[in-house]
This record gives structure tokens, sequence and C-alpha cells, in this order.
């Protein structure tokens, strides 16, 4: 808020890449990775609050909820998904592989990702889930240790000129949160509702923020057990 610690570098969404050459009903919501026609057919990331929050959305509740009672549903819920995914690395070329070839129907994945997977394979579709997609930030931040912080705010200032913004926009594809730089980025960039999520989109998002103190041990305690638990509950005794 008022920029006091932070500035916005780019920011994106959280959505679905979906194989519709592949998947035998349309995939619109973030339940539909329970569905049993998908089991086995879903690839995401190991990322805590990204499964986390997609999955208290899943159940209709809030992406940052805090409330004991919802957080363990969800990851009693995420439990349930384990046996039904496949893990995939961080990086959108690595994390495309198995939607390309067609051991997923479906990745939890961002705008880059379908980038990628698109080009490839134009049968690959992004969705935003109808309960909403988690909205999320890059930032500009100088260490409250740094040596260089007059440095550190010129070259800031530089970056946040609107042509080296839109330059940035122009070549790596997620949007900028600089008003000033969007006359300045290329029309078939600005006008790519997967980069630039469309206003009724954005209105429906969730953002994501900080967690309180009470609040990071009840999700590592929350990830811990998903982690724990068998890659199938029916091996349990």
């Amino acid at each position: 808020p008022g920029n006091r610690y932070t500035m916005p570098y780019h920011y994106g969404t959280t959505g679905l890449l979906v194989r519709t050459d592949l998947a035998t009903q349309a995939v619109n919501s973030w339940a539909d990775l329970w569905r049993p026609g998908l089991h086995g057919k879903v690839a995401l990331r190991a990322q805590t609050r990204e499964l986390i929050s997609i999955t208290l959305l899943s159940l209709g509740h809030a992406l940052d909820s805090e409330t004991e009672v919802e957080v363990n549903a969800a990851v009693d819920r995420l439990i349930g998904l384990k046996p039904a995914v496949h893990t995939v690395e961080v990086d959108s070329s690595a994390a495309v592989a198995k939607l390309l070839s067609g051991e997923a129907h479906v990745l939890v994945g961002w705008p880059l990702d379908y980038q990628v997977a698109h080009g490839a394979n134009p049968a690959v579709a992004y969705v935003l889930p109808q309960e909403g997609t988690p909205l999320w930030s890059d930032n500009y931040v100088i260490p409250a240790s740094s040596a260089n912080v007059y440095t550190a705010e010129v070259f800031i200032n530089f970056l946040l000129r609107p042509e080296i913004s839109a330059q940035i926009v122009n070549e790596k594809n997620y949007p900028t949160a600089n008003e000033a730089a969007l006359p300045l980025v290329k029309p078939e960039v600005r006008n790519d509702p997967v980069i630039f999520a469309p206003a009724e989109e954005l209105r429906r998002a969730h953002f994501y923020l900080p967690l309180s103190a009470a609040g990071e041990p009840l999700y590592r305690q929350a990830w811990e057990r998903f982690t724990a638990a068998p890659p199938d509950l029916r091996e349990q005794p």
C-alpha cells in the first residue's frame, strides 16, 4: 500500500492450462481438478500458498483464510488429490512437458506457461476458473541492510520509466502496473487477454497478501501434513 516498501515490477494470474483436444469435459473451475475423469491427468507445482489457496477457493473459502478449520479442510482435500497428480518443475519449459506429451490434460500454471505450451500446440487453452484467479505480483525491494540504497533507488527509477517498463513488457510478456507505460506496449501484447486479463476477470480475482504471525505457522504445519501424507491414501492401514 502506498508503495512504501516495494514497487511493482509486473503481475500475473494463476489459471488452468487445458488440452482441449484431450479433456473430455470443459474445465472451468478449481473444483474440476478433483473430477474423477481427470484422475492422473493433472499437473501442478509444489507451491505452498498456491496449492492451499486454490483449494480454499474450490471449497468456497477466502484465498488467504487463516481459519484453522478451513485451512485443515483444504489440506484434507489436497491430500485426496495427491495420488491423482503429476508434480512438475517451476521452469515453464519443463512444467509444460507433461501437458504437451498428453500425460496431463490440465496444468495449474501461469501466462508464460501458456505462451510456451500454446506455441507448441494450439489446442492448449488458458482458463481463469469461475471461483476467481489468484492475482500475484513481483516487486522491486531494497534490503534494509543495503549499502547502496541511493544507487538502488536510482536504478528502480530507471526501470519504472515508461519506455523502460514498456520494453520489459514487450520482451517478457507479463503485464505492468505502470499505467504510464501502457501506451508504449505493443498492441498485440496489450490486447492479449492472457497477458492483460480483462477487467471483469480482475474484479473476480483474489490478491495474495502476506500471512499474519499466526497464519505463518498454520500454513507451515498444514503443508508439512500434506507433504507427509502417502501418495495414495488407500495404502494407509
